[in-house]
C-alpha cells in the first residue's frame, strides 16, 4: 500500500479486506483470531467511513 503504485494490488486490498487486514495490521499480536473480523471491520469504518480503498483513500489506511 506504501510503496505499490499498482492499481490491481489496491483492488485486491479493497476487495479482501477482512481477509488481509489481519495480516497486514499484524493482529495477531494485538487480538484473538475469533475477533480479526469485527477489528478489521471497526478499523475500516474508522479510518474510511463507507469509501473504497482505491488511489484517492488509500493514504487513510496507513496514516
Amino acid at each position: 500500500m506504501y510503496s505499490n503504485e499498482d492499481e490491481n494490488q489496491v483492488q485486491l486490498f479493497n476487495d479482501n479486506f477482512l481477509e488481509l487486514a489481519p495480516i497486514t495490521l499484524f493482529l495477531d499480536h494485538s487480538c484473538p483470531p475469533e475477533k480479526h473480523n469485527e477489528v478489521s471491520k471497526m478499523i475500516r469504518k474508522y479510518y474510511l467511513g463507507d469509501e473504497p480503498i482505491d488511489e484517492s483513500t488509500r493514504f487513510k489506511v496507513i496514516d
